[in-house]
């Protein structure tokens, strides 16, 4: 198609002065399509092309180009079957109806369809028969011939045009283009199909979306968009499609999946239509979605082979490949000894020997070792104030482009513990580890005061203990055991009192529980036995009962997970195997001892603590805090100002790797 223009702009045409006005917006309708490269540069060319031929877009019937080329061909899937819809979306008008369903449409579809008998280009005669389809003026006729002139398009994609100056210029539309025009032409296949006249074109469409994805497939250079492209179309249609056809189609996703098996969401998609295609290959198509991540993650770096294979035992347990979930899982295992890159960030601060024995004493002071323990259990939470640290959360991470990315957690042995993914997740996990670090500091301060009860008055007699902890009608059994983990503590033996403390923790508030005459039973069913509920939902019950919102953020951040570090089920299922630190023993016989005086009857869940620590308690949280708010902005200063923050107040040793990694 040859087209001349202008000596001084290649975008202008030159149209004849005794041309009629449908000739006129004809020969600018076509030369409009003839140096378009895409869809959605049709109404730039438009405006650049108007310019000095006299047309008036504003007004009839120059306002019908307009209108005809403020639609767009988008890919799209409605009611599962994948489509490319025309759709009406121009400018300022967007909200307004299509304009052949406006007041003046039948002006539009007149207008329409004279410029569709001149038009010569094949898009633009598609467009404009596309249009008319849509307009209802002779529906499986119009559908037909829109698809013949689409397939012209696939198969004559550029255009000639001709200067003034005598030199040509060959514009081609972009391969993306092309395959929305057969695209569209295979959306409108059913329409057209419908008639004896329309079935050859939509026939034809077929074949020519069977030939170019196959193309596609084969090709030596990637195209895998076109190629996904025309098997999710021609998938669409696979109830009009000749059994053999149908064995083809099917078989070229088994081609594409060879072709594209280092692509996993190009593997997934493969096989959502192979079992549309052949509900029978479900099981193998589920199976090829987890294979590939197997068989992918072999050349990756561990931390990533790590989250592949996880991901792969998700998806096995999803579609119940019990087989290859047990792969994905021993890969995990095999892996978890690999060096990850994990490093540790440990911080030490310095706080004045002052404040720091202030905090001590506070805790520990007392005429004798009943009056200091019970300062020591009359502390208030360890994590602090709940409000307080979702505040500092929310300033923390305002500004922070970490939000954007998804937080991993790895728990014992490396294996991935919990993905933060929702805005809520990631909200949760910055809360309980920014409580962490509370705990971190504030269970130093718990165990030096035991350390100082001792070395003041000596170890209580076990007996002598058990009946303080006892009074006021405290459960004796309760407490006895806390007097019995005191005791190892007191011992030197920290592992001891960390696992004999850890776990009674939900037998303590289980009993707490029980005083309010809360059910906390789950009674059998069929194969199911019955038993007690668990720490998460006991402490759900206590909340009703205006539960300390302070005290219940530091169990479920130290004892629980997903977000919290999960303490109490490392230490009862073995694997918490390193010796425990003197602050994380302090820190769950403190949990422990919470309990145990919250059994007095009757039960007063919402007293506070009637020494609390003094405000420099938290002095190191809230330099971290600060450091972390001007790190947000910049963060690669975020580890020089938390030390430089913490160098001022500092000597406790802070250690956030172990908080952070699960690994205590």
């Amino acid at each position: 198609m040859a087209l001349t223009t202008h000596s001084d702009s290649s975008d202008t045409i030159m149209t004849a002065a005794d041309a009629s006005t449908d000739e006129r917006l004809a020969h600018l309708f076509d030369g409009i399509f003839s140096v378009a490269e895409e869809w959605h540069d049709l109404p730039e060319r438009l405006h650049q092309l108007v310019e000095g031929s006299g047309v008036d877009l504003d007004e009839m019937p120059g306002a019908s180009l307009r209108w005809a080329l403020g639609y767009f061909l988008d890919e799209t899937t409605r009611q599962g079957r994948a489509e490319v819809q025309l759709s009406w979306k121009t400018g300022s008008d967007t909200a307004a109806a299509p304009p052949h369903r406006s007041p003046s449409g039948e002006k539009v579809l007149d207008q329409w369809e004279r410029l569709a008998a001149l038009v010569t280009h094949p898009a633009a005669a598609a467009r404009l028969r596309d249009l008319l389809a849509q307009g209802r003026r002779g529906t499986p006729h119009q559908s037909a011939s829109a698809i013949s002139h689409y397939l012209q398009h696939v198969h004559q994609p550029q255009a000639t045009i001709s200067l003034a100056s005598g030199a040509e210029v060959t514009r081609r539309w972009s391969q993306h283009a092309v395959d929305l025009s057969l695209g569209r032409a295979l959306t409108l296949l059913p329409i057209a199909k419908a008639t004896p006249a329309g079935r050859p074109a939509a026939d034809q469409a077929l074949r020519t979306g069977l030939d170019t994805a196959a193309a596609a497939i084969r090709s030596p250079h990637s195209q895998v968009g076109t190629a996904m492209s025309m098997l999710r179309l021609l998938t669409g249609n696979r109830n009009h499609l000749a059994l053999a056809d149908r064995d083809e189609l099917l078989a070229m996703t088994d081609e594409a999946a060879a072709r594209y098996s280092d692509l996993d969401h190009v593997i997934d998609e493969l096989a959502e239509l192979q079992i549309q295609l052949d509900p029978g290959r479900r099981e193998a198509a589920r199976r090829m979605q987890v294979q590939v991540r197997l068989n992918a993650a072999a050349a990756l770096a561990p931390m990533v082979q790590m989250l592949r294979f996880e991901e792969a035992a998700g998806l096995a347990r999803d579609h119940h490949l019990v087989d290859l979930r047990a792969e994905a899982v021993r890969r995990m295992q095999q892996l978890s000894n690999a060096d990850f890159g994990f490093e540790a960030v440990t911080s030490e601060a310095t706080v004045p020997g002052e404040i720091r024995d202030r905090q001590v004493r506070m805790a520990s002071d007392g005429a004798n070792w009943r009056e200091a323990l019970a300062n020591w259990l009359n502390t208030p939470s360890p994590s602090g104030s709940r409000s307080a640290n979702e505040q500092y959360v929310r300033e923390i991470t305002h500004h922070s482009f970490v939000r954007t990315l998804r937080s991993h957690h790895f728990g014992t042995g490396q294996l991935p513990r919990w993905h933060a993914i929702t805005e809520a997740d990631k909200d949760a996990a910055d809360l309980a580890w920014f409580e962490s670090l509370h705990c971190a500091v504030n269970g130093e301060i718990l165990a030096e005061a035991l350390d100082r009860i001792v070395r003041r008055h000596g170890a209580p007699e076990e007996r002598e203990l058990t009946l303080f902890l006892s009074k006021d009608g405290a459960d004796a059994d309760l407490a006895a055991a806390l007097a019995r983990a005191l005791r190892r503590y007191w011992a030197g033996d920290l592992e001891g009192a960390l696992h004999t403390s850890a776990v009674r923790v939900e037998a303590a508030a289980r009993n707490v529980v029980l005083l309010l005459d809360e059910p906390a039973f789950t009674v059998a069913n069929n194969d199911t036995q019955g038993r007690f509920v668990g720490l998460d939902q006991l402490l759900d019950i206590l909340l009703r009962h205006d539960f300390d919102e302070d005290w219940d953020r530091y169990l479920r951040t130290l004892l629980l997970g997903p977000t919290g570090q999960n303490l109490r089920h490392a230490v009862a299922h073995g694997l918490f195997l390193n010796p425990p630190s003197a602050a994380t023993a302090a820190l769950s016989l403190r949990a422990f001892a919470l309990f145990v005086c919250l059994s007095r009857q009757p039960p007063r869940l919402n007293t506070p603590a009637t020494r609390p620590l003094p405000g420099p308690t938290w002095t190191v949280t809230d330099a971290l805090a600060r450091a972390m708010r001007l790190g947000a902005r910049s963060p690669r200063m975020l580890l020089p100002l938390v030390r430089a923050e913490i160098s001022a107040v500092g000597r406790i040793v802070v250690n956030v790797r172990r908080w952070l990694l699960g690994g205590h």
